[in-house]
């Protein structure tokens, strides 16, 4: 596919041709997110972008790590989509954190959005954390 581009920088106009792919090649893949994994299970939570986290019947906390990222700029976002089962949390442990060690989620919509700036600069640092508590 191709894209018709009008290149005007001093005032006359040429047309050019732009091919989609080629638009795309440049911009991280992690700049949109398109994708949601659901997790009910201890593990890691590298793959996906959206962590959607069924806690509703689990039988003790659930604990999720995330692994260091070899992308500078990757954005992940973890919402607890369903109430924990009984008095158990959602553990998430990055292996690399910049505020601390893990972030304990309690109810349902705790959430925290967390970006990879590389390990000389903490590794995973944490954007903005709605209900969860820091350790």
């Amino acid at each position: 596919d191709i894209l018709h581009v009008v290149d005007d920088p001093s005032g006359t106009p040429v047309n050019k041709r732009l091919a989609i792919s080629s638009l795309f090649e440049n911009i991280p893949t992690h700049l949109a997110i398109n994708d949601v994994t659901t997790v009910s299970a201890n593990g890691n939570i590298n793959d996906g972008g959206v962590i959607a986290v069924d806690a509703d019947s689990i039988s003790a906390n659930l604990a999720l790590s995330l692994s260091d990222s070899s992308d500078t700029g990757e954005i992940k976002i973890v919402v607890i989509a369903t109430e924990p089962a009984g008095s158990y949390d959602v553990v998430l442990t990055p292996s690399t954190f910049n505020n601390g060690t893990d972030i304990t989620f309690t109810d349902i919509g705790d959430a925290c959005v967390l970006v990879w700036l590389g390990s000389s600069l903490g590794g995973w640092n944490l954007l903005t954390n709605i209900g969860g508590t820091i350790g």
